[in-house]
């Protein structure tokens, strides 16, 4: 299916970690659907930030975004078959798109991830974006200044811009802190 088919939704995402900085620590991602334009955006945990690596950080984000938005569409009728996720991170691209990631954390995250797809009856493909083009979820995921601007652009569409809420369910990263 193309990005247009209505069935296609294509989430933005992106993780940011200053370990000397939580608040602008943090994730977001944002995707158009039903023609309003639908984000999710939060910080990190202190024990998050402290103990999981970027990659895991930038595939949990992704995560957040994607299937918050699936349920979001099907709750207004969109009827979500296709997921064409971008990211501007390597390792969680290959991760989440070959599923055989190195690490334990990143592993159960993919497991995760594929058991929730699978339930949802969703086909994902995963690419790179620049990070230079993904300046939206980038500034949903620092915060500040940054998160204005995304605002801003956001709102400059002309479509409605809500903000979604992640399920505690989806958002826990508590079962990788015993993980390496």
């Amino acid at each position: 299916p193309a990005p247009s088919d209505p069935g296609v939704l294509v989430p933005y995402s992106d993780a940011s970690r200053e370990l000397d900085s939580l608040e602008s620590s943090g994730w977001g991602a944002w995707a158009i659907v039903g023609g309003e334009v639908v984000y999710v955006h939060g910080r990190w945990l202190p024990w998050e930030l402290a103990t999981l690596s970027i990659n895991v950080l930038e595939l949990a984000a992704m995560q957040f975004g994607t299937f918050t938005f699936i349920e979001h569409a099907r709750s207004k009728g969109v009827p979500i078959t296709h997921v064409m996720e971008f990211t501007d991170n390597t390792s969680a691209e290959h991760s989440a798109e070959r599923g055989r990631p190195s690490s334990e954390r990143m592993q159960a995250l993919v497991t995760w991830r594929y058991a929730r797809l699978m339930a949802l009856q969703t086909f994902s493909s995963v690419e790179r974006v620049a990070s230079v083009d993904n300046d939206v979820a980038d500034g949903l995921s620092r915060g500040g200044s940054k998160l204005a601007d995304a605002l801003r652009i956001m709102g400059s569409t002309r479509m409605a811009v809500r903000c979604l809420t992640v399920d505690p369910e989806v958002r826990s990263l508590e079962h990788l802190r015993s993980l390496k």
